[in-house]
């Protein structure tokens, strides 16, 4: 992890995603960076993890395509709750025209180390919200 040295961070990523491949290349990768990761398999415990702990979470990361709670849905639910959650999108399909639309960051998977670190570090870094779709 040499090359993503300038992406290191100590902040609590809440990271939800059912699939258990991905969960564990994301946590190690996060965790290796740094960061505190609070885990979620799908959009209900993403949102109950994030009622939990709030004031200590800095960014969040999920799926859009997930069980019982899709991710478009926890990102409602955690904007009605907290406007300025920093929130990251990844998918397993193309998301560039969600991107547009709800001028959200979204990765499509699989994504490369080097992704992760550096667009999570510029959301942690970005001084105004993005507005809640």
């Amino acid at each position: 992890m040499h090359n993503l040295a300038p992406y290191r961070g100590n902040e609590t990523i809440l990271l939800a995603d059912d699939d258990p491949d991905v969960m564990s290349f994301m946590t190690h990768l996060l965790d290796g960076l740094g960061y505190n990761v609070l885990a979620a398999a799908n959009g209900a415990e993403a949102v109950d993890l994030f009622i939990q702990h709030k004031e200590m979470i800095n960014a969040i990361i999920l799926d859009i395509m997930m069980p019982i709670k899709d991710g478009i849905e926890t990102h409602k639910e955690i904007k009605e709750l907290q406007p300025d959650a920093k929130i990251i999108f990844i998918s397993g399909f193309n998301c560039h025209s969600l991107e547009k639309i709800a001028n959200v960051r979204c990765l499509t998977k699989p994504c490369q180390p080097l992704t992760i670190a550096k667009s999570l570090r510029e959301t942690l870094d970005e001084y105004s919200s993005v507005p809640a779709v």
